[in-house]
């Protein structure tokens, strides 16, 4: 997928027509993620759902509290755990009720029917069929109170639910994983719900129980976001936000560089030019040679911008000092100086380079390193490396701030970083050819 929004974007940025032509989103958190990997601004839009002709008025259930769980096949381990959250609650709560609909390929249904069977024929567990026409579909959750989400937050951080969107539509309560676009929406106030921090038994219960006894403010608040909820997201206001969008020539470029990961060639090497090596997973991007050039293309007319960088020099034994000056647009802007006695020299250290207002403005920016004597580990009898090194990359950024982010600046590969190449292998064997 990543790949797919790159290649589109390369191929837009240079097709006749591109300034009408929009990435859109319907996740706010997901917009400067979208933006970044296809270097091209992207756009919110509300999402397009069709609610029925279910009115708030009659939707509201009378008697027992009525709890709708609905497992798809993203709710992972849990899926074969929900009997023992049935169970836990309806221990201790006589008033209770459950409608539970597992999706096509979502586990744990036979567990349910199985150790629920008491409560399955006494009418407090009711499964729905996970096959249903929309009407259908609707129906169910006008017949709850609470939907109850058993997601796994990360799994949800990127994500919009569309189950959720007819929660809040229709003034139903939610329970849902906390940390995702579903959660935004309740600690806002533009939804009413409970977040629990992981999709465990324990959680949910503890979530379920919070329901239970806060109900009549819960309620109180859904009633209120219900009409707002449906009226934002709909498809005549998607449609309203696409149709203003098209109305106008947009100009696509970002306005500055976000921070970017030079351990990651696919999310970074375009702002590399002439002078670097390729990216290695996990560590940086060496520069390869006396210069380096980065190359930058933002919406023109910016405010001054800072160079952020998180930069290693090549040191060691025989090659103790260098000396990097950097140039912006044929502008001297810097000097640095890193030497092998310095201990903070040896190590990963950030860097802050103002750029004049000219060149920030100017839209078409290349900032270059001139580097005095780089070596390579060859010519110094430390491996068969022929690269002349200079200075590592890790971290960047153009923004209007000098920005120096915190966390780990070990050189263990990144969870990201492996799983790359993970990837990588398993495309290679299933490419190649076979034997």
């Amino acid at each position: 997928m990543a790949w797919t929004y790159r290649f589109v974007s390369r191929v837009i940025h240079t097709s006749p027509g591109a300034e009408r032509m929009f990435f859109t989103l319907n996740n706010v958190r997901a917009l400067a993620h979208l933006e970044a990997l296809s270097l091209r601004k992207a756009f919110y839009l509300p999402v397009p759902k069709y609610y029925g002709a279910v009115g708030p008025a009659e939707i509201r259930p009378a008697g027992p509290i009525t709890i709708y769980i609905y497992v798809n096949v993203r709710s992972g381990e849990i899926s074969d755990r929900i009997v023992d959250l049935i169970g836990s609650i309806l221990s201790r709560h006589d008033d209770v009720r459950f409608l539970v609909r597992f999706s096509k390929d979502a586990p744990g249904e036979g567990n349910v029917r199985r150790k629920a069977a008491e409560a399955l024929a006494d009418g407090r567990v009711e499964i729905v069929p996970s096959e249903q026409d929309h009407v259908d579909y609707l129906a169910t959750i006008a017949r709850s109170d609470v939907l109850l989400l058993p997601y796994g937050p990360v799994e949800y951080r990127g994500i919009v639910s569309g189950v959720f969107c007819e929660t809040a539509a229709m003034g139903k309560i939610g329970i849902i994983p906390a940390e995702t676009w579903m959660a935004d929406h309740v600690e806002d106030g533009r939804a009413s719900g409970v977040l629990f921090a992981s999709n465990t038994v324990s959680d949910m219960v503890a979530a379920v129980e919070k329901v239970i006894l806060e109900r009549g403010k819960l309620q109180a608040l859904a009633d209120s976001c219900a009409k707002p909820f449906r009226e934002e997201n709909s498809c005549a206001s998607n449609l309203d936000g696409m149709i203003a969008l098209a109305a106008k020539a947009a100009d696509m470029r970002l306005p500055q560089v976000p921070l970017t990961d030079a351990t990651d060639a696919l999310g970074s090497r375009h702002y590399f030019g002439e002078g670097w090596s390729v990216a290695d997973e996990g560590f940086g991007t060496w520069s390869d040679g006396e210069r380096a050039e980065m190359n930058f293309t933002i919406a023109p007319d910016a405010p001054p911008l800072f160079f952020n960088a998180l930069v290693r020099p090549f040191l060691v034994k025989g090659h103790s000092r260098l000396d990097v000056s950097l140039t912006a647009n044929g502008v001297s802007v810097a000097e640095w100086s890193f030497d092998i006695s310095r201990t903070a020299d040896r190590d990963w250290s950030w860097r802050h380079v103002q750029l004049p207002a000219a060149v920030s403005a100017s839209g078409e920016i290349q900032i270059a390193m001139h580097i005095r004597s780089p070596a390579s580990p060859r010519s110094l009898g430390l491996s068969t490396d022929s690269r002349n090194l200079g200075i590592a990359i890790r971290q960047f950024s153009l923004e209007p701030e000098a920005c120096a982010p915190g966390g780990d600046q070990s050189e263990r590969p990144t969870v990201l970083a492996r799983l790359r190449r993970r990837i990588r292998r398993k495309l290679r064997q299933v490419l190649s050819p076979s034997e």
